[in-house]
């Protein structure tokens, strides 16, 4: 008996240290491969005007290459969508990744070309007239309404459709081409440490309510749906998040940067006249800490309630994983959860400040 138990205990060392190599082994991959994709995005930066390589020629090249580098990533998440509900199926598979690239690539399009001086604006022209953010709009809209039509046939013509898996369909569809389009749009017209300060209150409030909820975790936050989920580690990832989103963003406001990054983060001052810090601006700079506050609290609350919806849909649909490219950390999906919803509900909410502003320019 004694044995035997040894040798159960030996087997479960081997597989947890196997288990250990995969997850350590994927996780230096995924870093290599984002600090590739981050290093072409910051030459791709079309506000790039403080390098040795800032100029057009290697600019449009390293953005090319950066619209590119993701194609691998979005075929891998329209497999994993699709073998949720349609089991390795070549056709759905087809039509739910010409949805994806086309809710995507068709409105990144529409600014990535102008910027990078593929189209002169003329003024005058059918182009001027609209204006881009008209355009943009006008693009993503045809493009939302092909994708639902899509989505609608298929799930008739697969006998899977009802009211729920249509909304819930469309919603990951949605997001998923949301997170996409939303890291092209900020990487390529607010500037790389936009999208750097997004991602980071990601990062920091999965690590930070990880470690409240080992250091103080008592009362779970959501047993059925995420086990491990404790209500003092999401306070303790909350005010830590929030906290260091405003030391960082309070940290840009006292060095000089062309263009203005407070102002390029969120494509709007919030107040005219406003540019950096000092005695003469105490009253705009409230009012401008306040929005800020506002909209900082709830990309961190979406963080974890984009973490809980993801975790839901698995517990709904009864898998464990999403898919099994990244060995120990499941598939794409599973490692951009979070991501995808702050990523997208923040280019929707810059989207509508744009339209509903007279005086903001929504590219820049």
């Amino acid at each position: 008996m004694l044995l035997k138990n040894t040798i159960k205990a030996n087997e479960l060392s081997q597989n947890t240290k196997k288990n250990m190599k995969q997850r350590v082994s994927s996780s230096v991959f995924m870093f290599l491969f984002l600090a590739f994709v981050f290093v072409i995005g910051v030459f791709a930066d079309n506000t790039n005007n403080w390098s040795p390589f800032s100029s057009i020629t290697t600019r449009t090249v390293f953005a090319w290459i950066y619209l590119v580098s993701f194609l691998p990533l979005i075929v891998i998440c329209t497999k994993e969508i699709a073998n949720i509900y349609y089991k390795f199926l070549i056709i759905p598979y087809l039509l739910i990744l010409l949805n994806m690239l086309t809710l995507i690539y068709a409105p990144t399009l529409v600014y990535f070309l102008k910027y990078y001086g593929y189209i002169n604006i003329e003024v005058g022209t059918f182009y001027d007239s609209l204006t881009l953010t008209n355009i943009f709009a006008i693009t993503l809209a045809c493009s939302i309404a092909f994708v639902v039509i899509i989505n609608t046939i298929l799930l008739f013509a697969y006998s899977s459709f009802t009211i729920k898996n249509f909304i819930i369909f469309n919603l990951l569809v949605g997001v998923l081409s949301g997170f996409y389009l939303g890291i092209f749009f900020f990487m390529f017209t607010r500037g790389f440490l936009t999208l750097l300060w997004i991602m980071l209150i990601v990062f920091n409030s999965d690590i930070f309510a990880y470690l409240g909820g080992v250091l103080f975790g008592k009362h779970k936050m959501a047993p059925k749906i995420s086990p491990k989920k404790t209500w003092e580690g999401f306070a303790v990832g909350q005010i830590m998040t929030i906290g260091l989103g405003l030391l960082i963003l309070f940290g840009f406001s006292y060095i000089e940067h062309n263009p203005d990054v407070l102002k390029e983060i969120f494509g709007i001052q919030f107040q005219h006249g406003f540019t950096y810090f000092n005695d003469s601006q105490i009253a705009n700079r409230s009012l401008w800490w306040f929005n800020i506050f506002i909209i900082l609290t709830t990309l961190s609350l979406l963080s974890v309630f984009g973490d809980l919806s993801y975790s839901w849909f698995k517990r709904k649909y009864r898998i464990k994983d999403y898919g099994s490219i990244i060995p120990g950390h499941g598939g794409i999906i599973d490692r951009i959860d979070s991501h995808s919803v702050v990523i997208s509900f923040f280019f929707v909410i810059s989207f509508f400040i744009a339209l509903g502003a007279k005086t903001v320019v929504f590219f820049g």
